[in-house]
């Protein structure tokens, strides 16, 4: 299981709320809402969750012996496969698993993490347009690194040579990049660029 999820619900802690999340997930399109102080009954769910995992997964350690932390994680990934495919959820009648199978390819979002550990630390990159309206931009992807972009299309919205434009990374096409250009009329121009092959 495992993809970019289109809603994140939250309790509203400073960690939560900090900037830093907020715009990690407005650049991978992902709605950040919090419920209200004092609602902890609202994600509640996750509290459930985390019950489950104490009292049918680490409530077994005072029988077994766990000589390391790779052993532990192998024990936690075979009981997390077997709750997950055996479990039946109450909400939906169906084991994890089976609901997860519901989920169309074309409504799976996915991105490597690499691009997402990229997406947090890079922000918006100003770029200025060179005389050939090429850009050049380190992605900071491994094996990736810098790379050039062809920027003649934006020549149609009236940006020539020695513009200025912002530069973010898509993280589901990276190494692909949005250009980001406000135009005359305080307007907001976002066009996806590959790299140059």
């Amino acid at each position: 299981m495992h993809g970019i999820p289109d809603h994140l619900y939250l309790d509203p802690s400073s960690a939560h709320r900090s900037s830093l999340l907020a715009e990690f997930c407005k650049r991978l399109g992902t709605k950040l809402q919090h419920h209200a102080p004092g609602r902890a009954n609202a994600t509640g769910s996750v509290e459930k969750a985390h019950h489950i995992v104490e009292t049918q997964f680490e409530g077994r350690f005072r029988f077994t012996a766990v000589h390391g932390l790779e052993e532990l994680q192998a024990l936690a990934d075979k009981w997390r496969m077997h709750y997950n495919a055996t479990a039946i959820h109450s909400r939906h009648g169906m084991s994890r698993n089976a609901a997860w199978q519901k989920i169309r390819a074309e409504q799976l979002r996915t991105a490597s993490r690499e691009a997402l550990a990229a997406v947090c630390h890079w922000g918006h990159v100003e770029r200025t347009v060179s005389g050939s309206m090429t850009i050049s931009v380190d992605t900071k992807l491994p094996g990736i690194g810098k790379q050039e972009y062809d920027l003649r299309n934006l020549a149609n919205y009236g940006v020539v040579p020695g513009d200025k434009v912002l530069v973010e990374l898509n993280p589901f096409r990276a190494p692909d990049i949005y250009v980001i250009k406000t135009m005359p009329d305080g307007s907001g121009l976002t066009i996806l660029f590959r790299s140059i092959p």
